[in-house]
């Protein structure tokens, strides 16, 4: 099982029934995780068509993971490459779907190599309409590696695809700044505004001194928890009508949500 669920997450899971048990969804006891059954993945599968396909680039596949989960609400939206929320790895493809056919495709790229030229090959063959760098907004990051890794993208992808591909950078974390355990983003002080303006404006002078060419820099917090609403039996089937946003601290992924809607227009595709 991937290692961003807890040893309560693999408790609920049912090898032999190929999901977790109750229902549609299930509430982890101790990590708070919203897990999601195959039944309703099936349920939400849609028909194929042009997606886009966004390239995540970071140290940390768990708040790779956040991130998704944060703009794709795991009650409206499902992953097909998932097996009940498992298969999820630092490398993995994870397409994201509803109901009514709205999908996108995300692709972690952990600690890449500069160097690596399989790693070149592998993402020319499927060229990402969207590059997200994910940085944490309050830990100082060696940037380089990735400046490195992204200048060398950009030239392969010119040369083989004659095209540069966007690149957005997501400071994640947003709700980490200081005073951190203001969660709701209304209730955000001006000191903590101001901090993340300032990280912000950091990375922006970094990457104009750099001369690279950045599309936008997103602060962004993916809190939430999860809770059952009193008429759900949590021991019985679970809905998501049963489900609710017990606290919603999610900071921007809309802004980002539609950068990546936008990437398969801006590289000739139709959604």
């Amino acid at each position: 099982m991937n290692k961003v669920f807890c040893e309560k997450c693999k408790s609920y899971y049912n090898k032999n029934g190929g999901g977790f048990h109750n229902g549609d969804y299930t509430i982890c006891e101790k990590c708070g995780r919203l897990l999601v059954s195959r039944k309703r993945a099936v349920a939400l599968r849609p028909v194929e068509r042009k997606t886009p396909l966004v390239l995540m680039i970071g140290e940390d596949s768990t708040d790779m993971w956040k991130l998704r989960r944060a703009i794709y609400d795991p009650r409206t939206y499902i992953s097909d490459t998932e097996v009940s929320e498992i298969v999820f790895g630092s490398t993995g493809a994870s397409s994201v779907y509803n109901k009514s056919g709205e999908i996108a495709e995300l692709v972690n790229l952990v600690n890449p190599d500069p160097e690596e030229r399989n790693v070149f090959r592998w993402i020319v063959k499927e060229p990402p309409t969207l590059i997200v760098l994910l940085l944490d907004c309050t830990k100082t990051c060696n940037l380089s590696k990735y400046t490195d890794f992204m200048d060398n993208l950009q030239r392969v992808m010119y040369l083989t695809r004659s095209y540069y591909v966007p690149l957005v950078v997501v400071l994640c974390n947003a709700d980490r700044m200081h005073p951190s355990d203001v969660k709701d983003p209304r209730k955000y002080s001006s000191d903590k505004k101001r901090a993340i303006r300032e990280v912000v404006e950091r990375y922006k002078r970094y990457f104009e001194k750099m001369d690279f060419e950045v599309e936008d820099i997103i602060p962004i917090s993916t809190y939430v928890k999860w809770g059952y609403k009193s008429s759900a039996d949590p021991s019985k089937a679970v809905s998501a009508e049963d489900i609710i946003l017990v606290e919603d601290g999610r900071y921007n992924v809309d802004k980002l949500r539609r950068y990546i809607k936008a990437s398969v227009i801006r590289l000739g595709y139709r959604l």
